[in-house]
């Protein structure tokens, strides 16, 4: 009976090593085919992924990959009778930065890789852009090949600028990325407005740049936003909101992005004006004043327009030009043979025309 009892031909040995690496230990028994138990502290030990228990004829191992400092202590295994132990001591891994961040300056939407070297295989890297952590997507790429780190933009944006740091462990290295961005151009330029009087006029063109900033200018002055006008901003778009607009908001309008500029004419369609009391025809006795009266439907927003025999009169000590409301007067404070003719009233597309005549 004795030369059946089960006896250890090789038993467990002190283990030393670093964090992250593996180690094996091994158990070789006189008999094969035997059921035993892995341990650490008294605690028993389960296959799993970086622990892996394993039996082939007389040996039986215990395989830890990437071992932490948690891992230390005493590892035994057991077997009818059988125990050997031995002890794992994990040493922290003195990580250390070999090659540093290097500080990048680009072009908006070029390409740029930041590199930092460590000193450990295998090591956990971390990358961050002003403490926000980066993570590999489409524009951004993320590597470690062997003790090599790396970070790439793969297109550069403005809001890309800031710190980059890289961080393993206990130890880190930073970096500055600059991007000069591209000049901003018009994308869509501002188109000719023709606006219905006393409505609003919406002004848009669309820039090449979420963060372009531009000015708003009425022919060489800059506008200012207030109740007359609003300027606004969303995604690429510009736009310049005009309020209850009249005949004098007829201009030339220009959005200035400092590196391109578009401009555009604002036109204003007034309402529609109707004659409600035409022309009549006048005869006087020369010197006599002469009046003539035109009642519109609607109060004028620009002054009409009196022609005598097709010649435009303007206001002078004997030709007086009123308006009152929806009333529009013409008067020749003196008159003589010589304005005898036609009279003719005249406002957008409405007119009325009459005749005088003077006598001597």
């Amino acid at each position: 009976m004795a030369l059946n009892r089960i006896q250890l031909v090789k038993g467990l040995e002190d283990v030393t090593l670093c964090e992250k690496e593996a180690c094996t230990f091994e158990v070789v028994l006189s008999h094969a085919y035997i059921q035993g138990q892995w341990s650490r502290d008294g605690v028993p030990l389960k296959s799993r992924p970086v622990c892996r228990i394993a039996t082939q004829g007389k040996k039986h191992t215990l395989t830890l990959t990437r071992v932490t400092v948690a891992d230390m202590g005493v590892i035994s295994f057991k077997a009818e009778g059988i125990e050997s132990s031995a002890m794992l001591t994990v040493k922290a891994r003195n990580i250390k930065i070999v090659k540093a961040l290097q500080n990048v300056s680009v072009t908006e939407r070029e390409s740029v890789t930041f590199i930092c070297e460590v000193n450990w295989e295998d090591v956990d890297g971390k990358w961050y852009k002003d403490d926000s952590r980066l993570r590999a997507g489409d524009n951004v790429k993320i590597k470690c090949e062997g003790k090599t780190h790396s970070l790439t933009y793969k297109s550069v944006k403005p809001e890309d600028a800031g710190e980059i740091r890289f961080t393993a462990e206990r130890v880190s290295s930073t970096a500055t990325l600059g991007v000069k961005e591209l000049p901003v151009h018009i994308v869509k330029p501002l188109r000719v407005k023709i606006a219905m009087y006393k409505h609003r006029a919406l002004l848009e063109c669309q820039v090449s740049r979420v963060n372009a900033v531009v000015k708003w200018y009425r022919r060489n002055h800059e506008i200012v936003p207030n109740r007359k006008y609003q300027t606004i901003s969303e995604g690429v778009y510009r736009q310049l909101i005009i309020d209850d607009v009249g005949s004098s908001d007829e201009d030339t309008f220009t959005c200035d992005a400092v590196d391109d500029r578009t401009s555009c004419q604002l036109f204003v369609e007034e309402q529609a004006i109707s004659i409600l009391k035409g022309l009549s025809s006048v005869e006087v006795m020369e010197p006599k004043e002469a009046r003539f009266k035109v009642e519109t439907s609607i109060k004028l927003e620009r002054a009409p327009k009196w022609t005598l025999n097709g010649q435009i009169l303007c206001p002078c000590p004997e030709i007086r030009i009123e308006r009152q409301g929806t009333s529009n007067r013409l008067i020749f404070t003196q008159t003589d043979s010589s304005m005898c003719g036609t009279v003719q009233f005249t406002s957008g597309k409405s007119k009325s025309g009459s005749s005088t005549h003077s006598y001597r």
